[in-house]
């Protein structure tokens, strides 16, 4: 259940991100590189003299957003890849501790199992013992009511 619980986490971690960064970066930087090159389109239609000029200056304008925007999306994922890494680790570390932990749960309780499967035998022989005790006992005193009752009938019949 909680393994299932991380990985709902990181999935959902990783579609937010992921879908975040990439549209905002994607639309904001596209719709400001159009109206960026519309601005200088229309400008250049207005100083016919000058468009030479301000086509290269937006064509370099644009290349260099455009190399901008996707410098920071693949950083910022890159730094979500480096933060899933992160979280990996640190969900191994923790899956470890919790198989360390379940391990060591186990034994203890094997250990547990065993003083206690000790312990009944032990209580068993015991157990037996005394029951053993107890039917020797209960033998003994059974013989030793026989011979009384059996001299007791000797004396009885030859006094009489």
């Amino acid at each position: 259940m909680q393994r299932l619980i991380v990985i709902l986490i990181e999935y959902s971690v990783h579609y937010y991100y992921k879908n975040y960064y990439y549209y905002y970066y994607h639309f904001y930087y596209k719709n400001y590189l159009h109206y960026y090159s519309s601005s200088n389109s229309s400008m250049s239609s207005s100083f016919t003299s000058t468009s030479s000029s301000s086509s290269s200056s937006s064509s370099y304008s644009s290349t260099y957003y455009y190399f901008y925007y996707y410098y920071y999306y693949y950083y910022y994922y890159y730094y979500y890849y480096y933060c899933c890494c992160c979280c990996y680790y640190y969900y191994y570390y923790y899956y470890y501790y919790y198989y360390y932990y379940y391990y060591y749960y186990y034994y203890y309780y094997f250990y547990y199992y065993y003083y206690y499967y000790y312990y009944y035998y032990y209580y068993y022989y015991y157990y037996y013992y005394y029951y053993y005790y107890y039917y020797y006992y209960y033998y003994y005193y059974y013989y030793y009511y026989y011979c009384c009752y059996y001299y007791y009938f000797y004396y009885y019949y030859y006094n009489y």
